[in-house]
C-alpha cells in the first residue's frame, strides 16, 4: 500500500468531482472535472510541480502547498484531515510500557461510561466492551459477556450477516468504518496487521471492495446511527470518539442515546446491568 499513490488517487478523484466554472473557454474536455493546470493555477505552484505531487513524485509536499491545496480543491474539514494524513504518514509506533497503563484506562473509562462502549484499536480490533455494549449487541440466545460481542467490529460490520440485524441502518455504519480505516491505512502505511486486514476485507466483502477507492466516502464518519435491540428496540445513538493523547493506538467509541427511545432502551440495558451484577454478587456470597 503506497502512501504516495494513494495521495495522487485521492487528488485525481477530487479532481474529478469539481464542476469547471462556466466563464472558462468551452473546448471539449475529454474527462469530467477540472485539469491538472486548472488546479495548479488555482494553488499557485507550477503544473509539472503539481503532476509530480499526484504522481508521488515530490518528494515531502510542504503545508503552504498543502493547504493551498485544500482551498483549490474546496476540501471539507474532513477531506482536509484525510489529505494531510495521506501526504504525512506515519511508522508504525512501537508498544511502549506504558501502553498497558493507557489500555487500562480506557478500559476504565468505557466501564464508567453511562451508555455502551468500546475500547478499539486503529484495526477496529475490539479490546473490550463494557456490559452496556455486550447487553446490546450480543445474539438474543447468548448470555451475554466479553466473549459474546466480536472480536473485531470491522470484520462482523463486512463479514457477519448478523451485523445487517444489529445496525439498522447497516451501509451507514458500514461507510464509517471504512472511512475510519482508509484514514488510519493513509496514517499508518507501515502497519502490516492493518494492511492484512485491508487485503482480506477487499477478498471476502463484495461491499468492502467496491466502495474503498469510491473518494464519495470522505468525510463520511458516520457519527450517528441506530442499533436494533430485539427486546427493547432501535437505539438511535450519537458516537462519541474519546482518545489518549500519549496513545492515539486505542480509541474509547460510547454510542450515546439520541432520542427519547433511546435513552429508554438505555434505561433497559443499565437495569439489565444491575440484575446481572446483582445475581453474580448472590452468588459469589453463596459460594
Amino acid at each position: 500500500m503506497s502512501s504516495s499513490n494513494t495521495l495522487g488517487e485521492f487528488l485525481r478523484a477530487r479532481r474529478a468531482q469539481l464542476v469547471p466554472d462556466p466563464a472558462s473557454p468551452s473546448d471539449r474536455r475529454r474527462v469530467p472535472g477540472l485539469r491538472r493546470e486548472e488546479i495548479a493555477r488555482s494553488a499557485s505552484i507550477s503544473v509539472d510541480y503539481y503532476a509530480r505531487i499526484e504522481q508521488g513524485r515530490a518528494g515531502v509536499v510542504s503545508d503552504e502547498v498543502l493547504q493551498a491545496l485544500v482551498d483549490a480543491l474546496a476540501l471539507s474539514v474532513e477531506q482536509r484531515t484525510h489529505l494531510f494524513a495521506l501526504a504525512r504518514p506515519r511508522h508504525v509506533v512501537p508498544v511502549t510500557p506504558g501502553e498497558g497503563i493507557a489500555i487500562t484506562g480506557l478500559r476504565t473509562l468505557a466501564e464508567l461510561t453511562a451508555a455502551p462502549a468500546m475500547v478499539v484499536d486503529r484495526r477496529y480490533t475490539i479490546v473490550v466492551a463494557n456490559t452496556l455494549l455486550q447487553i446490546l449487541i450480543s445474539p438474543p440466545d447468548v448470555v451475554p459477556s466479553a466473549t459474546s460481542v466480536p472480536g473485531s467490529m470491522a470484520e462482523f460490520v463486512f463479514l457477519d450477516r448478523r451485523s445487517s440485524e444489529v445496525f439498522a441502518d447497516w451501509p451507514v455504519a458500514a461507510r464509517g468504518v471504512l472511512t475510519r480505516l482508509r484514514f488510519q491505512a493513509a496514517r499508518h502505511p507501515r502497519d502490516d496487521a492493518l494492511t492484512e486486514l485491508i487485503t482480506d476485507l477487499h477478498g471476502r466483502s463484495r461491499w468492502f471492495a467496491d466502495h474503498w477507492s469510491d473518494p464519495h466516502m470522505d468525510g463520511l464518519w458516520a457519527e450517528s446511527g441506530s442499533i436494533v435491540h430485539p427486546r427493547w428496540g432501535t437505539y438511535r445513538y450519537n458516537l462519541l470518539t474519546l482518545t489518549s493523547p500519549a496513545h492515539e493506538e486505542y480509541m474509547v467509541h460510547a454510542y450515546v442515546p439520541s432520542d427519547a427511545p433511546a435513552v429508554e432502551v438505555a434505561h433497559h440495558l443499565r437495569h439489565a446491568h444491575l440484575r446481572r451484577s446483582s445475581s453474580s454478587a448472590s452468588h459469589n456470597r453463596s459460594t
